[in-house]
């Protein structure tokens, strides 16, 4: 058995896979709490009765015909509307100290919607539910989950940061480090944020004709 895994150990190692994940762990932690959330989304969307369902065709009904009445700029809008309103929250985990355990449970809630989201278009809708949600929403929902996690590992190492003040000898250097760091990544994030929008605006021009609910 330790021969197995100091063999596995090794392989990972000679190709940069064991070393990414030992540099990054907060980034696959994120990852993590997503697809977590993802997965108890899907199953719980099997759990909810006829009458919440209902509830929820009307909402997305409505939002779809929205949608595909609104121009390509209004759709972009909206999209990145949304995709702004929860990466906010999550900056604003940044600057609290605890935003260590916020942060995860927001990427952990973000995973839960975008789950369920599925499960219900599969429910109601069967395969012309998936297909709409593979052709319409995947692109978008993947482009933005790497910026949300990005933007949570900035936040939960921030939060981090200020929550070492409270520690007997805090170092305002490495806060102040942390929070420029987060600072400048914001851009970055924010650029994948405005992809993901065009992406979410223009699978909807493309395919949601395709689509009659």
């Amino acid at each position: 058995m330790k021969k197995l895994l100091s063999t596995t150990k090794k392989f990972l190692s000679e190709n940069d896979i064991y070393n990414f994940g030992k540099n990054n762990r907060i980034l696959l932690l994120m990852f993590f709490c997503l697809i977590i959330g993802m997965t108890v989304g899907s199953i719980s969307a099997g759990c909810i009765n006829f009458e919440t369902l209902d509830r929820l065709n009307a909402v997305f009904l409505t939002d779809f015909k929205q949608r595909i009445s609104q121009s390509g700029a209004e759709v972009f809008v909206s999209s990145l509307s949304l995709y702004f309103i929860f990466a906010l929250i999550l900056e604003l985990s940044a600057f609290a100290a605890w935003g260590i355990v916020s942060v995860p449970l927001l990427l952990i809630f973000k995973g839960i919607g975008m789950g369920l989201s599925g499960g219900y278009l599969y429910l109601v809708y069967g395969l012309k539910g998936i297909a709409f949600y593979i052709l319409i929403l995947v692109p978008g929902i993947f482009i933005s989950s790497i910026a949300f996690a990005f933007f949570g590992v900035s936040a939960f190492k921030s939060s981090f940061a200020i929550s070492k003040k409270f520690l007997p000898k805090p170092s305002d250097a490495v806060l102040w480090s942390y929070v420029k760091s987060n600072v400048k990544k914001l851009g970055y994030c924010t650029l994948l944020l405005c992809f993901s929008a065009f992406l979410d605006t223009a699978f909807m021009m493309m395919f949601s004709s395709f689509f009659e609910f």
